[in-house]
């Protein structure tokens, strides 16, 4: 009777010192992961900075104006030649 109590707890404690190293594994593993994570995060910010930053730039009027300059030989208008319609 005792070698079977024995051998229970024997068994009980390996298996729980086991279970103990599994989980911490686990846990390093899980750690890993995040932080690989918070890397490619803040890599994808900056990303998104910049192309925030190029948005801004393509949209704006100066640019706008550029463009039809260079791409589309625009110019702007002299006065003599805007005319103001009236309803």
């Amino acid at each position: 009777m005792k070698w079977l109590v024995l051998s229970t707890l024997i068994v009980a404690v390996v298996w729980s010192g086991l279970a103990l190293v599994e989980t911490q594994q686990q846990r390093r593993e899980l750690f890993a992961e995040k932080e690989s994570l918070r890397v490619q995060l803040d890599e994808l910010q900056i990303t998104w900075g910049k192309l925030q930053l190029e948005l801004a730039t393509f949209a704006g009027y100066v640019r706008i104006e550029e463009l039809a300059r260079e791409k589309l030989s625009m110019h702007m208008p002299s006065i003599e030649q805007i005319q103001v319609l009236e309803p």
